[in-house]
């Protein structure tokens, strides 16, 4: 009874919270890796690291959507954050920097893990200012793992833009100061400036062959680690027109628009289908499935809709072709997507046919 007032709060029933800080600590989550994307040239001899997602269960993931729908009735992360919002995303973010001459990329190390449970503690003290000491520390302790915000948890993302809130603030105040923009994509910051020289006080670039190097100055460097991230050297990456400027992977000019090889191949992909067949062209995708090519395809197309408008011609003569060759082909999609259905369906009657040892 002791979580009474704290399931009350959140809207959960009478012994929700008890149930899971009962249990024992180690069930809370399932650990799995994640391959990275596939597809990508990797270099002769490297292998690729795996992230490392902490899935919560049942009962705990109920718990922390509870908590991340309290918090995001109280708190709106600042404008310069654009992931874990409603109605901010890629393309939002990536719109603050058009116009741009350049942009200084920096990728943080372990966004999540590096998120602890004093920070989440002083943050919610702030926000949840009705809500008592205790009842705090047990959110942060139903929000953490191993003491860190983990990669997977429902409450994770509103969290983190919780407690970087006060970093938003300053990132913000340094880039207005020094006459740029600045926005931050969950572990993605990007600065830029249409002014013909970055401002040198935050960043040293100069050129290196075709590309330009880089080194963050103090400014940028004290304000990350203060708030206990690290900077990914590695990603770390300045552009400069007439270079292509990518954001949040976009191209920012004077407008925004998707990459050319993104173009290229949802063309390439369109032409296939028209010259060797649905089902030959089914093939090369991940699924193998024809209905999973054929969603493929509309949705990129739908993507370059979004980025650079309905009336864009690129978007119109793929939306053409495409209708056209799903008209040619329809008599094939629809014995796939019945096929598909038919499946499942019986993958339901036998899973509904199980007999639970026990049970009978």
């Amino acid at each position: 009874m002791q979580y009474k007032s704290l399931e009350r709060r959140l809207g959960l029933a009478t012994g929700a919270v008890s149930t899971v800080m009962n249990a024992d600590a180690g069930t809370r989550y399932t650990r799995f890796p994640v391959s990275p994307k596939r597809g990508i040239i990797r270099k002769p001899g490297w292998t690729p690291k795996k992230r490392m997602i902490l899935a919560p269960s049942k009962d705990l993931k109920a718990i922390q959507r509870a908590i991340a729908r309290h918090i995001s009735s109280k708190f709106t992360a600042h404008p310069i954050a654009h992931a874990y919002e409603n109605g901010r995303s890629i393309f939002a973010n990536a719109r603050q920097h058009v116009g741009a001459r350049s942009i200084l990329k920096i990728d943080l190390v372990n966004f999540f893990g590096s998120i602890g449970r004093q920070s989440i503690i002083d943050a919610l003290r702030l926000l949840l200012d009705d809500f008592g000491d205790r009842d705090i520390e047990v959110i942060a302790d139903l929000c953490c793992c191993d003491g860190y915000l983990p990669q997977g948890s429902p409450a994770s993302p509103v969290l983190s833009n919780l407690v970087c809130y006060p970093l938003d603030v300053e990132l913000d105040r340094l880039a207005r100061r020094h006459g740029c923009k600045v926005t931050r994509f969950s572990d993605d910051i990007t600065f830029s400036t249409s002014a013909e020289v970055f401002p040198p006080v935050l960043a040293r670039t100069w050129r290196s062959g075709l590309a330009h190097g880089v080194a963050l100055e103090r400014p940028i460097c004290s304000l990350l680690q203060q708030r206990g991230f690290e900077i990914n050297i590695g990603k770390l990456m300045f552009r400069t027109r007439p270079m292509p400027l990518k954001i949040t992977g976009l191209i920012v000019t004077d407008s925004l628009s998707v990459p050319r090889a993104f173009w290229h191949n949802l063309r390439a992909s369109l032409h296939n289908w028209d010259r060797r067949g649905l089902d030959t062209c089914a093939r090369t995708h991940a699924n193998g499935c024809v209905v999973a090519f054929v969603n493929s395809l509309r949705s990129s197309i739908e993507y370059i809709g979004q980025v650079q408008g309905r009336d864009c011609k690129r978007y119109q003569r793929a939306l053409a072709a495409f209708e056209e060759l799903r008209s040619r082909d329809k008599e094939p999609l629809s014995a796939a997507i019945q096929r598909i259905a038919a499946a499942r369906k019986a993958k339901k009657a036998k899973d509904e046919n199980v007999i639970i040892p026990g049970t009978g």
